[in-house]
């Protein structure tokens, strides 16, 4: 762990920023409701990204335009064509790019192949929508949650189920995992979040929200951060059952109603001290984590209008991709009218003194 808090990047306050003048809005007629869900290629070629409506869509992130999407459920000649029939909640893509996996509003997980959109398997154990999907980082190894509450483990190689672990006592959220055995989930309004230690057959369990979690993000190894509706984004040190940090009101208070934005998204650029969050405000903020991270100072703020339902790092960490949507990814707790459904990709500039 002694190269933990070392970053791929020398990102600080002097060599950082964002190309605002670069932003691009990727838009198409496939995605016509709320992106929920987005992830990247390893080789920082494509995007994927998932809506309300069933639509997955492939980007190309060099040419800025859509490559192709992933076809809706039917039926043609009495044979049924496989794809998603219902709203898609999460994706992700292996790091040898080989597997597509969509969770989706059925209990079911589709494995694609994301070079030829091609379907590959049908995974089945859950028993209510698939929340949150993550392979483990350079490994096959597929993590999955659930509204039934559940954690599953599977074995895309031999397209296998591993095992399950129970915990939770709400719909599961969020997750997240990097090369160690240890995942990371958000258990929604049980108000905690769980560090499973697979090959112990362990749990910690860390409160610090009052309120739903709903995103949770891995910053290295030994930290993590959460967000949810009580406007908090908390930063965790592994082992320590406490926030070691805590922003309130992180997107501000809505004058209407008097109450915390909630942070609907999270990203790191992992091992590094660059943290983003999305939330309604109208606002994606950009944050530095400092003083062993003790500490969070705002960098700046980018305009976007809508919910920003996801954010992910380009591994190379020259952009910031993010869903936006015209409402929030689990519900429409509020309508965002003049937002776009759409992915924005923002530039990010390193050494630019």
């Amino acid at each position: 762990m002694n190269n933990a808090r070392k970053s791929q990047f020398p990102i600080d306050k002097h060599s950082f920023d964002l190309d605002e003048e670069g932003i691009s809005i990727l838009k198409c007629r496939e995605h016509k409701t709320s992106i929920t869900c987005i992830c990247v290629s390893s080789n920082n070629k494509y995007i994927f990204s998932g809506s309300k409506d069933g639509a997955i869509v492939k980007w190309s992130l060099e040419k800025r335009s859509k490559e192709g999407s992933l076809p809706f459920a039917y039926k043609e000649d009495g044979k049924e064509i496989k794809g998603h029939s219902r709203g898609i909640l999460s994706i992700a893509i292996s790091s040898d790019n080989k597997y597509l996996a969509v969770g989706d509003e059925t209990m079911y997980i589709q494995i694609w192949d994301p070079q030829k959109l091609k379907h590959i398997h049908t995974l089945k154990g859950h028993q209510s929508s698939v929340t949150a999907i993550k392979f483990k980082l350079r490994s096959n190894t597929l993590y999955s949650a659930s509204k039934d509450k559940i954690v599953k483990v599977w074995d895309l190689d031999e397209m296998a189920y591993v095992e399950s672990v129970f915990g939770h006592t709400d719909a599961i959220t969020a997750i997240d995992v990097l090369s160690a055995d240890r995942v990371i989930t958000a258990g929604g309004r049980d108000n905690t979040l769980r560090i499973w230690k697979f090959c112990e057959e362990t749990q910690l369990i860390y409160k610090g929200h009052n309120g739903s979690i709903d995103c949770v993000v891995i910053i290295d190894e030994g930290h993590f951060a959460s967000g949810g509706d009580d406007g908090q984004i908390c930063v965790w040190r592994i082992g320590r059952k406490r926030p070691v940090y805590a922003v309130k009101d992180a997107h501000g208070v809505n004058q209407t109603n008097g109450e915390s934005f909630w942070i609907t998204s999270l990203a790191s650029f992992i091992n590094s001290d660059l943290l983003a969050s999305g939330s309604e405000d109208g606002y994606l903020r950009l944050w530095r984590l400092e003083k062993g991270f003790n500490n969070v100072t705002m960098l700046r703020k980018i305009q976007i209008v809508g919910v920003v339902n996801d954010l992910k790092f380009t591994n190379d960490g020259k952009c910031l991709l993010a869903g936006v949507g015209k409402e929030h990814r689990f519900g429409r707790w509020t309508v965002k009218k003049s937002a776009k459904n759409s992915v924005v990709l923002i530039p990010v500039l390193h050494n630019v003194l």
